[in-house]
This record gives structure tokens, sequence and C-alpha cells, in this order.
């Protein structure tokens, strides 16, 4: 369908978000309103779908403390929301991911000044394997020539 549109017009973008809007789920068979998820409820009964809360673990708690939504464990209360939790827990990914970068950093530095303290010593890797591979031909040698006495 779309393809016509494009042929006859030439206006894809128009055509297209046009498409989608107004297009159906033509292979969805089921009827919408409840997705079939769960019976209509009457009034006091409570649904395995219907979270109002949760409790909290000690490690929820302390996610929370060092997210800094609470300031003591006594603060936290017995049911907290999961949108508390959740955006407590996206501050604690942000942190670590900032002292992750950080410690990378200091990595790199680290290494660009050793770098360069080797290079000034005179050390490399080509003169390490050199100096590796002169040692096994001289053991080689030896061997050698222990074999034919």
């Amino acid at each position: 369908m779309i393809r016509c549109l494009v042929k006859a017009t030439g206006d894809v973008s128009r055509h297209l978000s046009q498409h989608l809007r107004t297009s159906e789920r033509s292979l969805c068979t089921k009827a919408t309103g409840n997705n079939g998820l769960t019976k209509p409820q009457s009034a006091g009964q409570s649904s395995a779908f219907n979270f109002k809360g949760l409790n909290p673990s000690s490690f929820d708690k302390k996610i929370l403390l060092w997210a800094g939504r609470f300031k003591k464990e006594e603060e936290i209360p017995e049911i907290i929301s999961h949108e508390i939790l959740h955006s407590a827990r996206n501050k604690i990914r942000i942190k670590i991911a900032y002292g992750m970068i950080g410690l990378l950093i200091a990595a790199c530095v680290a290494m660009i000044i050793s770098g360069k303290n080797a290079a000034r010593r005179d050390e490399s890797v080509t003169k390490w394997n050199l100096d590796k591979k002169a040692i096994w031909k001289e053991e080689s040698q030896k061997d050698q020539l222990k074999a034919k006495e």
C-alpha cells in the first residue's frame, strides 16, 4: 500500500506518517479494552497485576539511602512505590557510571605516565622480545653442544 502511495504522489514522508496514524492492527483479533490480562473487578478485590507498592528489602533500603532519597533508614516507609525505587536505582547507576569513568581516566593517565617513564629508560616491548629471543637462542645452542658431546 505504501509503495502505491509513493508511486502516485512521490511524497514519502507525508503518506508514511498518514499511513502510520490511520492504520489499524489488521492481524490482531483480540478485543481491546483490558488487554486480556484480567477480568474487570469489583471494588475490594485485588489483582495480581494491580501493584500499589512494595516492601523494600534491606538492599533496596541501602539504595534509597545512597541515592539520597532518605536520610536515615528509620525514615523509609514500610511500603514504597515502584517509581521511588526505580528513580533511586537510576541515580545509583549514574553514580557508578561516573565513578567508572573517573577510574578509567585515572588508569589512562597512569598508563601514559608509565609509558613515558619506560621510554626514558629505553624500554620497549620490541627490545624485551629481542633480548628474550637472544637468551633462548643461547640456551638452544648450549643444548645442541651438550647433545653433540
